[in-house]
């Protein structure tokens, strides 16, 4: 490369060869150029812009909190929920506008093609109709007095407004369980597959010995073939539990508002949490607290007030009204009218339609009366049976907490025996798998308290405080792998 700036620079002091050759100057700057992008430093620059842009377009892990935020934002059932209520709105403001009074202003004028005369010869009377029309000019107002059923009828809307604004509220609490559960799925789903894999890794070590000792004549075939088995049937379970995470995170994406092939993680929870509340409490606070409950009864109000306006629909309408009138013409000596008076209504047969409307809302009102003792007593087995599934998983961890200790001490008990040839490679196996299966519960029971919380959060429809216990190891630590403890040299000393 330095030759090639020799003859560069000894062109440049060359002003002869230069004009007479000036495609040489092109020539040398394009190979100068060609030569300082060097291959290696090229690839460097492209892999290092690379691993830039795949860490600016790699999702930070997802908190619970921020996964909530997103679903709330991207959720269309919960607008269309949010739009119910304010449509319920806009119906009861209807209802309201019939008890207020209503003002009126018109104006008009008419012409006509051609004049038109009249004659009355027995009257002697004959006139013209003129082929244009005076301007004239109408403002109305009109009070209602007494409109029987209108007062009850906004009263039974703004109790549906009532109504809308607790189904909203009942859809956000069950997005907010829904992205739990599926938040939880996404971390015990991801915590079986580093379980899993681990005890692959182990395994795959135990079979490639079993193998070595086969072909040295130190084992039969049985315990070789064991091996196999035994590490094709945790392969397989790490396969289905692949499957496992990569569905749980799609649907999490999903109710998040992401595409669903996104790569998405979430933060794990150190905590595991516990209630002290007793299942009086709880079925009490459900009572006070469920959004159904509370539709239900605002359901309840407005059948009764539906029935009371249908009943009144039978009570005569009274209203009063005023109206000035202005007409500019030659035929008036007055350009102002001004009249106003009481007005009536009385429906005296309707072929029995106020009667059939009070039967049916009488209908509704008992409906709505028994649908809320249903739910009553649905919503109190729903809070009992979330209430006993959390206390089993709080026994539950504790039982598998206690396994896991066992399931490592059996493990170093047969690794040692192992060791020394008094236990087969065939119980090493098996010591193995107890171990993963212990962990594996572990971490379901850690989760399944999660959910369990979730649960019964969404069964009272409020959240309790938590008592969190210690953080708890999801995971224990792995066995060690086999040959750790002279397995290998005992075999071979033997």
């Amino acid at each position: 490369m330095h030759s090639f700036f020799n003859l560069f620079t000894s062109n440049l002091e060359n002003q002869d060869t230069m004009t007479k050759n000036p495609y040489l100057i092109y020539a040398l700057v394009l190979v100068l150029a060609l030569l300082s992008a060097s291959p290696i430093e090229a690839a460097e620059r492209s892999g290092a812009q690379e691993e830039a842009a795949a860490a600016s377009t790699s999702p930070e892990p997802l908190s619970l909190e921020a996964a909530l935020e997103m679903a709330m934002n991207n959720d269309r059932q919960l607008r269309i929920a949010r739009l119910e209520v304010g449509i319920a709105g806009n119906q009861a403001e209807v209802a309201r506008s019939y008890l207020l009074p209503q003002v009126s202003f018109s104006a008009s004028k008419f012409w006509l093609k051609d004049p038109i005369e009249l004659s009355l010869p027995d009257f002697g009377l004959a006139f013209t109709i003129p082929d244009e029309f005076p301007m004239t000019y109408s403002a109305t107002v009109a009070v209602p007095l007494f409109v029987g059923e209108t007062i009850p009828s906004y009263m039974a809307a703004r109790q549906l407004v009532m109504k809308e604004e607790e189904v909203a509220e009942r859809t956000r609490q069950n997005l907010v369980h829904d992205v739990t559960v599926a938040y939880f799925s996404i971390l015990q789903s991801q915590r079986v597959i580093e379980v899993v894999s681990e005890t692959v890794g182990l395994l795959e070590a135990l079979a490639k010995q079993a193998d070595d000792f086969y072909q040295e004549g130190l084992v039969d075939r049985r315990d070789y073939l064991t091996a196999q088995l035994r590490l094709a049937e945790v392969r397989q379970q790490l396969i289905s539990a692949e499957k496992q995470h990569a569905l749980a995170v799609s649907m999490f994406n999903k109710m998040i508002g992401r595409d669903i092939d996104a790569q998405t993680t979430v933060v794990d929870a150190d905590e595991v949490p516990s209630f002290e509340a007793e299942l009086a409490h709880c079925q009490t606070l459900a009572q006070e607290s469920r959004p159904e409950l509370r539709q239900l009864n605002a359901q309840v109000k407005a059948a009764r007030l539906a029935l009371q306006a249908a009943k009144q629909g039978l009570l005569p309408r009274f209203a009063a009204f005023a109206s000035a009138q202005h007409i500019s013409s030659e035929y008036f000596e007055e350009d102002w009218v001004v009249y106003g008076g009481l007005q009536i209504d009385f429906d005296l047969y309707n072929g029995g339609k106020n009667w059939a409307q009070i039967g049916e809302a009488s209908k509704r009102n008992l409906q709505a009366s028994l649908a809320l003792h249903e739910a009553t007593e649905g919503i109190k087995l729903q809070v009992k049976d979330a209430y006993l599934s959390l206390r089993e998983a709080e026994k539950r961890l504790g039982v598998t907490e206690t396994a896991i200790e066992q399931a490592r001490e059996n493990l170093r008990i047969v690794e040692d025996q192992y060791a020394v040839q008094m236990v087969s490679s065939t119980e090493v196996l098996d010591a193995h798998t107890y171990f993963m299966n212990a962990r594996n519960n572990h971490l379901q029971a850690i989760y399944q308290m999660h959910l369990a919380v979730a649960q019964l959060e969404w069964a009272l429809g409020t959240e309790l405080p938590a008592t969190p216990k210690e953080s708890v190891g999801l995971a224990a630590e792995p066995a060690s792998a086999p040959g750790s403890n002279n397995t290998t040299n005992a075999m071979e000393s033997n």
